[in-house]
């Protein structure tokens, strides 16, 4: 009996031992708690050293770059101009602001320039992914573009020659932002006029045949460009036909 109240006793403390040391501390920590300091400015907004693509493009009639990474700009107002198109919300965008953007490229020689683009939209955050050069921007400021299928290229006006990728039949330029107030040691190639930009309006004469009047029936219109020169002739055969219907291809 003695034995066994003492196994019974050691078996109690084993148990007392055993609970405490498989007892818990639990404690909630963050990374403030940690480090109280911040680990760089603004740590909850993304870095904006970040190459962005740029897609150069002969269809936009203005340039619109991301307003995402505000160093970038200078020169920032407002505008009338409004934009339609593949957004990340539905509709048409406006408020929007133009300014001058600044970025580092590399041209084909190595070289690494400063790509100044005035008269720029300015896409507000969210707005889209897609950030396009107007292709009519860049030739009004001097600049030339040389299509290709696999190694398109753009030649600044001061020199320096840029051949684009191509993604997805898209033509891509990779430009790295920087602080447009900070000045640095990299030659300036500007992508636009600094004067104010309205999209231009061009009308090409096209080449096709122009009927001597719209109410001339189309089975008389052979009739009219092979009859006699005489002017009198011509009136007096488009008098006679005007108002008269004809049976197609007749």
């Amino acid at each position: 009996m003695l034995l066994e109240s003492q196994l019974m006793e050691e078996s109690d403390e084993d148990k007392d031992s055993s609970s405490t040391a498989l007892q818990q501390c639990v404690q909630t920590l963050t990374i403030d708690d940690i480090n109280p300091h911040d680990l760089y400015p603004h740590q909850d907004k993304p870095t904006t050293k970040q190459p962005i693509d740029l897609l150069y493009d002969t269809g936009a009639s203005i340039t619109m770059l991301p307003l995402d990474y505000a160093p970038a700009w200078r020169n920032l107002r407002p505008c009338l101009h409004q934009l339609t198109g593949c957004f990340a919300n539905e509709g048409t965008a406006d408020d929007l602001q133009i300014g001058e953007f600044h970025g580092l490229i590399k041209l084909d020689n190595d070289e690494v320039v400063r790509l100044v683009i005035p008269e720029a939209i300015a896409l507000p955050p969210g707005t889209s992914t897609t950030y396009l050069l107007s292709d009519t921007q860049f030739l009004l400021a001097g600049n030339g573009y040389k299509s290709d299928l696999k190694k398109p290229q753009v030649k600044f006006s001061t020199g320096g020659t840029y051949t684009m990728a191509v993604k997805l039949a898209h033509k891509i330029m990779e430009v790295l932002p920087i602080a447009a107030n900070k000045n640095t040691e990299h030659r300036q190639v500007y992508a636009h006029e600094s004067t104010k930009y309205d999209p231009p309006t061009y009308y090409n004469n096209a080449v096709h045949t122009r009927r001597p009047s719209a109410k001339t029936p189309p089975a008389y219109q052979w009739h009219l460009r092979y009859a006699c020169a005489c002017q009198a002739v011509l009136q007096r055969t488009q008098v006679n036909v005007m108002g008269m219907q004809a049976q197609k291809d007749s």
